[in-house]
C-alpha cells in the first residue's frame, strides 16, 4: 500500500472493514491486537480488511510505537496472530511511514 493510498483509506473513516487504533498514550498490547485481528475477521462478507495502528478515531495520525525493541518486525506480528487463533489466521502486516509516522 502507498502513503496515498493509506491516507484515502484514512479519509474514508473506519468500518466493518477498516479499524483505527491509537497508540499516542501506549502501545496497543498483544491481546488487543489479536483481538481486534479476529473481530474484523468475523465480519460479514470476503473482503479485505484492515488495522490501522498509529491512526486516531478521528483520523489524525499518531504513528504506531516499536513493537520489538527499536523496531517492529512485521513477520513477528503475522506470526503472533497466526500463533494466537485457531484455526490460524494468516495476515499480510506492512509498516508504512506517511509524513513522520509509522503504521
Amino acid at each position: 500500500m502507498t502513503p496515498e493510498e493509506l491516507r484515502r483509506l484514512i479519509a474514508a473513516g473506519e468500518t466493518l472493514t477498516v479499524e483505527f487504533k491509537s497508540e499516542e498514550r501506549t502501545r496497543l498490547n498483544d491481546r488487543d491486537l489479536v483481538e481486534t485481528v479476529i473481530c474484523l475477521a468475523n465480519r460479514p462478507g470476503n473482503e479485505a480488511a484492515w488495522l490501522l495502528v498509529g491512526v486516531e478515531d478521528d483520523g489524525g495520525f499518531s504513528g504506531a510505537r516499536p513493537r520489538h525493541g527499536a523496531a517492529t518486525d512485521v513477520d513477528r506480528v503475522a506470526a503472533l496472530v497466526g500463533g494466537r487463533t485457531r484455526p490460524a489466521l494468516t495476515v499480510h502486516v506492512e509498516e508504512i511511514t506517511v509524513a513522520q509516522a509509522r503504521f
